[in-house]
């Protein structure tokens, strides 16, 4: 299959442009822990990801303060599923 293919895209293109709607629930420790994130600008497009995933996100965290970056399979304008890695949260 190869190594995945990361497209940078341009800071100009708004969230909407990718997702109808930009908040999502990350699932994480075995279904048991639900976060609500805010995409807050689609940074890549990812081709041939072993894992499927289709676009690199920085996201927000909605409840509280922390960022990340989110692995998404975005599939008709819908987030399909997530994989966030928080990067920075205040002390």
């Amino acid at each position: 299959m190869g190594e995945p293919d990361y497209t940078v895209l341009s800071e100009l293109l708004p969230v909407d442009h990718f997702l109808d709607d930009p908040v999502f629930t990350d699932v994480t420790g075995q279904g048991e822990i639900y976060t609500l994130f805010r995409v807050m600008r689609v940074t890549h497009t990812v081709d041939r990801h072993p894992d499927g995933w289709t676009h690199l996100a920085n996201v927000a965290r909605v409840r509280e303060p922390a960022i990340g970056v989110a692995m998404l399979r975005i599939i008709g304008r819908q987030i399909e599923d997530s994989h966030v890695k928080i990067t920075s949260a205040p002390d």
